[in-house]
């Protein structure tokens, strides 16, 4: 219960690791993290903003904060948020991925179906391993019936992620569509398994 305590601890981390970018990214995503379920949304932009301010490079942060904004309400600036860090020249390719799936999700909540997808499918083209954008085609796929292709790209985010609850569920929907029931019920179940019981995948199986 200490929180100011394990906000102190998480920056020192973060100094400490000053010549480990990923190291200290990972420490103040973890901050950022933590102001947001102990200080809720408000802190955790505020907290953002800091991290922006100081590490004006650090596109990933822009990505979480442009999260946060969609998350409490403000849409129309998430989106041209991410937009504009996707116009951007010399953005690493994680992170361009990353954008896009997050600009796709948005979309998709808007109703714009098409828009979310053509950022999908060039997630995936700039990556073909970029998982969140391939279980997000996969799903498209299976509603298709194009049940082939979408176990294609489930097998490879499957080999990346192999404890991908999400994805073992779209593989058992997959097989299902395809008559295949024992395969369904294996996949739901190792999805039960690797969720630790999860209410939603236990019920699901």
């Amino acid at each position: 219960g200490e929180i100011d305590l394990a906000s102190t601890f998480l920056r020192e981390a973060a100094d400490a690791a000053a010549d480990d970018t990923r190291a200290r990214h990972e420490a103040l995503q973890a901050l950022v993290q933590l102001r947001l379920t102990n200080g809720g949304p408000e802190a955790a932009m505020a907290e953002l903003d800091r991290i922006i301010a100081a590490e004006p490079e650090a596109r990933s942060f822009r990505v979480l904060r442009a999260g946060l904004l969609f998350d409490l309400g403000q849409a129309d600036e998430a989106i041209a948020a991410l937009r504009a860090l996707l116009d951007e020249e010399g953005i690493a390719p994680g992170t361009a991925g990353n954008a896009r799936v997050a600009l796709a999700r948005m979309l998709l909540a808007d109703g714009d179906v098409a828009g979310a997808r053509t950022l999908v499918e060039e997630a995936v083209e700039a990556d073909p391993a970029e998982v969140d954008a391939l279980k997000m085609l996969a799903a498209w796929l299976v509603e298709e019936d194009r049940t082939d292709v979408a176990i294609s790209r489930l097998r490879t985010v499957l080999d990346l992620a192999p404890e991908d609850p999400e994805a073992l569920t779209l593989m058992a929907e997959a097989h299902a569509r395809n008559g295949e029931r024992d395969l369904a019920r294996n996949f739901l179940s190792r999805a039960v398994e690797v969720s630790d019981a999860a209410p939603a995948e236990t019920i699901r199986y």
